[in-house]
């Protein structure tokens, strides 16, 4: 198998996740909260229905190569954009920098990875329909919905420990489907909208 396989039009929702957490980082750098907010906001989307486009592209090409890859590309997409861009551009934006929030910093990545490392060995247990603990995308939600505000490093710190624990903590969520996947996605749908009005 070529190092190059994943490279494959049924996983182009999942780079474009990562190219909108990529460009969120320049766009902290230019002191605009409400770009970054926006871009991870799109990314939720990207990745929310990455999964379904990876699986129709493979049944319309008549293809069922490395759909393992995808799921551990999709892994590694997350704790990228949600894991680790979040941090930066609250680090960037709001200029954090104590001891304290690099400490908080440090769990949430920390518990991002181990959250989706845990979850790729663990789905075929769990089961399609359930996630155990607060999925990475959702952490990103509360982090675009925090850059609405101007948070200080306090309260930047209490949500880097939040939701480090949240997504790690044993409790089973339903996974959306149907009239409950249309209510989630308009979460980051209107995330975008607030955040392109600021802009």
């Amino acid at each position: 198998m070529k190092p190059s396989s994943p490279i494959h039009i049924s996983n182009a929702l999942t780079y474009g996740s990562l190219m909108c957490g990529i460009a969120a980082v320049p766009t902290a750098l230019q002191a605009n909260p409400a770009g970054c907010g926006a871009l991870l906001a799109l990314a939720v989307v990207l990745d929310t229905f990455d999964g379904r486009f990876a699986r129709l592209v493979r049944r319309w090409l008549r293809q069922n190569q490395y759909p393992r890859i995808g799921a551990e590309l999709d892994s590694l997409v997350d704790a990228i954009t949600f894991g680790i861009v979040p941090i930066v551009c609250a680090t960037v934006l709001f200029g954090a920098g104590g001891l304290s929030w690099w400490g908080a910093a440090f769990v949430f990545v920390a518990s991002a990875v181990t959250r989706l490392g845990n979850y790729n060995v663990s789905a075929a247990s769990v089961g399609a329909n359930h996630f155990v603990g607060v999925p990475t995308p959702v952490a990103a939600l509360l982090w675009s919905s925090l850059f609405l505000f101007k948070p200080d490093e306090t309260a930047l710190i209490v949500m880097a420990l939040t939701l480090a624990v949240a997504m790690n903590v044993p409790v089973r969520i339903a996974r959306p489907a149907s009239a409950g996947l249309a209510l989630f996605i308009l979460w980051p749908v209107a995330l975008i909208v607030a955040h392109a009005s600021r802009w």
